[in-house]
């Protein structure tokens, strides 16, 4: 635990600088110099560089001399590198190129990534798309086809205008989400999706600390259902002890009796909601939650050609450490990103993530909603027979007892206190707990209808670009649902 289940401390390094220099020589033997200052014994260094000119392939140099991980980022194709490169010698260049331990393209096509983004966001603020064609097919991401699919399945009619050679064409295409037709269930999609590839090889190093992360959360985070049993008992607990009152006449062993059975049973509700109210355990529970699920999205599109982060450092400054391992491992390991087609990634990122995550939230769905059918009737009895007993020893003794009228009013406000405020106290709070298991599955079942609709979506998509757009989506879902509940923890007290 105190190590942090032995994650790497990664440190990247990237560089950014003026292409225009007076002294290559010069300034190659302070990048190196910097280079060697950095790399302190225990943490791994990974260098980071666009290779936009002569002083990043500089740079590039050096971190490849020293043994550091070399990733560089291309905002074009390696082949056509040379021009920005015309006054250096082609081998230094051809030797950056092969010897960097990872290529990434900052974009595939940036002109196809807009056209998808911008189709999406014309489908999603709006109630109805005029989408104008000919004859001629394409299959580029983002263009009308992509645009009308798009909005069939977001339920957007959409009034399509043919350009031919006799005119202008107008036909009507219906969502296909509609009232009188449900749509395909996971089981049908997943058939779809087809047969899944065998499971990518991913780093020892990640596998073992997600192992690690995620046996150490389970084991250590609250049950639903213990804590709203331990709520409902709170509330029985505390309801019995207001009941029991000793301020009526009775012989001095039924006092002690009583006396006894009330501060047992208000230490008894002390110590539940101390237990309840651990605050650095949930604290350690939640980081350790969230940082599993962002090892789990990261092994679950390890094979996509960008890096897809839905979080970053920033938003969780726990996740540095992680975060910075992770660009590690992609860099440092084989990934044979060749050896796996777009249906190929859709039908395994279909599968092991957005099905196997949609039956997780069914199955605690269905748990929440048997959890909430039956401690409804339990608090609506427990609640009601506290009543009843507060009620009787309440009024019952202030109504016969012979006191004076001044006498049974002070009689009657020093029952009434310990009586009846803690059991009012502890109805509210098992009241709002029983509601927190409804709001939960109400929450379950709204991710259940997310992750169909990625699924709906991942199928439909017939570009990298539009496929990482929804898994990129579909991820920042998936652990939003964690980083509300961590945030909420960390910033409520």
């Amino acid at each position: 635990m105190k190590k942090d289940f032995d994650l790497l401390h990664v440190r990247i390094v990237g560089f950014s600088g003026q292409q225009t220099l007076r002294n290559p020589s010069a300034v190659a033997a302070s990048l190196r110099g910097q280079l060697e200052a950095l790399h302190s014994p225990g943490k791994h260094l990974m260098a980071l560089s666009p290779l936009g000119g002569p002083a990043d392939l500089i740079f590039a140099k050096e971190a490849l001399d020293l043994g550091i991980p070399l990733v560089l980022i291309l905002a074009q194709p390696p082949e056509e590198l040379g021009k920005l490169f015309a006054d250096q010698p082609a081998a230094e260049l051809d030797h950056v190129l092969q010897k960097a331990t990872k290529i990434e393209p900052v974009f595939l096509n940036t002109a196809v990534e807009v056209a998808t983004l911008i189709g999406h966001k014309l489908v999603d603020e709006t109630d109805v798309i005029l989408a104008l064609s000919d004859d001629t097919q394409t299959a580029n991401a983002g263009d009308t086809a992509e645009v009308i699919a798009y909005a069939a399945r977001r339920g957007r009619p959409v009034i399509c205008l043919r350009e031919t050679a006799d005119g202008i064409t107008v036909s009507e295409i219906k969502p296909d989400a509609t009232p009188d037709q449900p749509q395909q269930s996971i089981d049908q999609l997943e058939d779809v999706l087809g047969v899944a590839p065998e499971h990518p090889s991913l780093p020892d190093g990640l596998v073992k600390y997600f192992h690690a992360c995620d046996t150490h959360a389970t084991n250590t985070a609250p049950k639903v259902r213990r804590y709203a049993l331990n709520i409902v008992l709170a509330n029985a607990i505390a309801s019995i002890a207001g009941s029991v009152s000793s301020s009526f006449p009775h012989s001095p062993a039924i006092g002690i009796t009583l006396t006894v059975v009330k501060f047992g049973g208000i230490l008894l509700g002390l110590i539940i909601f101390a237990v309840l109210s651990h605050r650095q355990s949930r604290n350690r529970w939640l980081t350790l939650r969230l940082k599993a699920e962002v090892c789990r999205s990261a092994m679950a599109t390890w094979y996509s050609p960008v890096a897809i982060e839905p979080l970053t450092s920033d938003e969780v400054p726990e996740l540095h450490q992680l975060m910075q391992a992770l660009r590690y491992f992609r860099a440092t390991h084989p990934q044979h990103q060749g050896e796996i087609s777009m249906d190929g990634f859709k039908a395994a990122y279909g599968k092991r993530r957005l099905i196997d995550q949609y039956r997780y939230f069914e199955r605690q769905a269905k748990s929440a909603a048997n959890i909430s059918s039956r401690c409804s009737p339990i608090y609506w009895v427990l609640s009601g027979s506290a009543l009843l007993i507060s009620g009787f020893t309440l009024f019952l003794p202030a109504h016969y007892w012979s006191f004076a009228p001044a006498g049974r009013l002070m009689n009657f406000i020093m029952i009434m206190v310990p009586v009846v405020a803690p059991a009012l106290a502890s109805w509210i709070i098992a009241w709002q707990a029983i509601e927190s298991v409804s709001r939960k599955r109400a929450r379950f079942v709204e991710m259940q209808r997310l992750m169909h609709q990625a699924l709906v979506d991942l199928i439909h998509c017939h570009s990298w670009e539009a496929v990482q757009h929804v898994v990129k989506r579909a991820e920042r879902q998936l652990l939003t649902e964690v980083l509300e509940w961590y945030s909420f923890v960390k910033y409520s007290g």
